[in-house]
């Protein structure tokens, strides 16, 4: 019974994550406050970002409200448990204006546990832990707009892509 309670259930174990021997590996950055400049930079038109939390904050939700889009790719939750909840934010200025708003106004944890960003069926990045942990960028994206990403974020990548 303790097994079947706490096993993870398929469609926990399904879903989009990245392949991370294939990614760029970022360090936090050490200033927040260019966080949603980065993504601008980093994220191309009509790219989505996701907020995921086990409980999506209020002040959080009704400010991004009006950028909410319906989810056009499954990402595999960074929560097992409880079961997380996921905001899909299409990326806009003003969109990017609100969530750099929210990040420099807001103790993080209260933003988000996790964030993502994908376009079409590609995720482009994943943040578990988020402002706390490494960043993992796609190996598909040029590798000067992940240059431009890590110069706003004053950051230099850990480990690039490795050949597949």
């Amino acid at each position: 019974m303790i097994r079947r309670l706490f096993k993870k259930s398929d469609s926990m174990a399904a879903g989009a994550s990245p392949d991370r021997d294939y990614s760029w590996e970022l360090p936090a950055p050490a200033r927040l406050d260019r966080v949603a400049e980065a993504l601008r930079a980093l994220l191309p038109t009509g790219a989505v970002i996701v907020l995921e939390s086990s409980s999506i904050d209020h002040e959080v939700e009704q400010s991004v409200h009006d950028h909410v889009v319906p989810a056009t790719l499954v990402i595999r939750p960074g929560i097992s448990w409880p079961r997380s909840q996921m905001l899909h934010v299409r990326v806009t200025p003003e969109a990017l204006r609100v969530l750099g708003d929210l990040i420099t106004g807001l103790p993080a944890p209260q933003i988000c546990s996790h964030m993502y960003a994908y376009s079409g069926g590609d995720l482009l990045l994943e943040w578990t832990d988020v402002f706390d942990d490494p960043i993992f960028v796609a190996g598909s994206m040029p590798e000067a707009t992940v240059a431009k990403f890590c110069d706003i974020l004053g950051v230099t990548p850990v480990k690039g892509p490795r050949a597949v």
